[in-house]
């Protein structure tokens, strides 16, 4: 059972991704521009999501 969720886990990330670069084509052709954050701000929202991770375990059903 296992053996058969990773392969089809496998398969829906494969079309999540190729869905999600459609749909970030048609935004950019609409003329909206994506940007990267900068580092620190990537440190900072890492740091925020770890803390936030770190106090649901044990207490969401996952």
């Amino acid at each position: 059972m296992k053996k058969l969720q990773e392969v089809y886990t496998e398969k829906l990330v494969t079309e999540i991704r190729k869905e999600n670069e459609k749909a970030k084509a048609s935004i950019k052709s609409s003329g909206i521009s994506f940007t990267n954050p900068e580092a620190a701000a990537v440190a900072k929202i890492k740091m925020a999501s770890n803390k936030v991770a770190e106090n649901l375990v044990g207490k969401l059903i996952f």
